[in-house]
């Protein structure tokens, strides 16, 4: 008897009510980029290809909630989508495995295509339990197997019993760190202040993920957490990339030009860096996809580390300039930006817009005169800040 399932009502409702915010996030953070892009490619690139994705993958969400069905017959399984269709004989499938977003059929021949059943799609745990009943869970399998690894390796102590207690505490570090990379983002993310403590914990704790990586020589892993080796994944990647967005948002930059090399030396570094700790601990040769993760972050954290090194630490004796607000607006969206049109002013030989303060856009009317102050930057990354009068 065949059985028809598709993407569950809640689901579907949800993606009707998520697709024009998303969208309009997406659209959101192109515009910002543009704003922020005052004619020059920067780091307002991230922003954009963000925005992108996120209008991208709104749109394709949609389109494949409304199209797909998975059917189950007597004996194979077929999945139909916007795109394509594809079908498993049951003695094609080798085994199936669940991560956060899909449940897996893995064929025992490489050349048929798995198919991939969306978390969203309804009666999930009558699917799963009818999987359990048929083929191998590779889920279970490969946690036994790397826990069997783990307890038979002795660069992770000389005894079984060392080796248990040694897990267990790589467990315990990676939870703290993970949970202190979570704190740390959502706090610069929604209240950076203390700034100079929280940038600093969101620098400190990417650095303390790539040496607990080290230190346990195998043992932590960027994994998922389905894995029996422990994750520092998101004491990773989390904090610096709100030390990133936040460089973009809160320091204006005049001249990128000092930069650039600096920033391409620290991506090149941190990459390589981070590779070769991750390429000990069962990340596949071959795996393009997690190395591009990887070199995308190294990009970000390292703009986000240079643009503080170079503006925090900046105590140097500021060059004053005046200028005129011409004009002022707002965008409104997950958050407010505030925007002041200005006249030329030292360097700057052309009126440009730039982003302020909710209080600055409050006390600045069109024609009050401001000051812009200059500052060099400790890399010689010439930056600037204004003061309504």
């Amino acid at each position: 008897m065949n059985k028809e399932y598709r993407i569950a009502t809640g689901w579907k409702v949800f993606l009707y009510i998520m697709a024009p915010v998303v969208t309009g996030l997406g659209f959101w953070l192109i515009y910002l980029a543009i704003d922020k892009a005052d004619g020059g490619a920067g780091p307002e690139l991230l922003l954009a290809g963000l925005g992108l994705f996120l209008i991208g993958f709104m749109a394709y969400s949609l389109i494949d909630g409304v199209k797909y069905r998975l059917t189950i017959t007597e004996d194979r399984i077929i999945s139909k989508g916007w795109r394509k269709t594809k079908e498993l004989l049951f003695s094609d499938v080798r085994e199936y495995h669940k991560d956060d977003n899909y449940l897996h059929f893995l064929p025992a021949n490489d050349k048929l295509s798995k198919i991939k059943v969306s978390k969203y799609v309804e009666r999930q745990g009558e699917i799963v339990a009818w999987a359990s009943t048929r083929f191998i869970n590779a889920d279970e399998e490969r946690v036994k197997r790397e826990q069997q690894e783990i307890l038979s390796n002795a660069e992770f102590g000389t005894t079984d019993e060392e080796r248990a207690r040694n897990l267990k505490k790589a467990q315990a570090v990676a939870k703290v760190l993970n949970g202190a990379a979570i704190v740390a983002g959502l706090w610069a993310f929604f209240y950076p202040q203390p700034y100079e403590l929280v940038m600093g914990a969101c620098l400190l704790i990417p650095v303390a993920a790539i040496f607990v990586l080290s230190f346990y020589k195998g043992l932590v892993s960027l994994a998922d957490k389905k894995s029996a080796y422990p994750s520092v994944a998101a004491a990773l990647m989390f904090p610096g990339f709100m030390l990133t967005l936040r460089a973009i948002i809160d320091f204006d930059i005049l001249d990128y030009s000092n930069l650039w090399m600096l920033f391409a030396f620290s991506t090149v570094i941190l990459t390589f860096t981070i590779l070769k700790a991750v390429n000990q601990f069962n990340l596949q040769k071959g795996s393009f996809w997690s190395k591009a993760v990887v070199v995308f972050f190294a990009a970000a954290y390292s703009y986000g580390v240079c643009v503080m090194a170079n503006c925090l630490p900046d105590r140097g004796t500021p060059e004053h300039f005046a200028a005129a607000v011409l004009n002022k607006r707002m965008t409104s969206g997950k958050s407010t930006t505030y925007y002041l049109e200005i006249t030329s002013w030292g360097p700057v030989e052309e009126e440009e817009e730039i982003s302020v303060t909710s209080d600055q856009y409050d006390y600045a009317a069109v024609g009050d005169s401001i000051d812009v102050y200059l500052m060099q930057g400790t890399l010689k990354v010439p930056w600037f800040f204004i003061q309504v009068r």
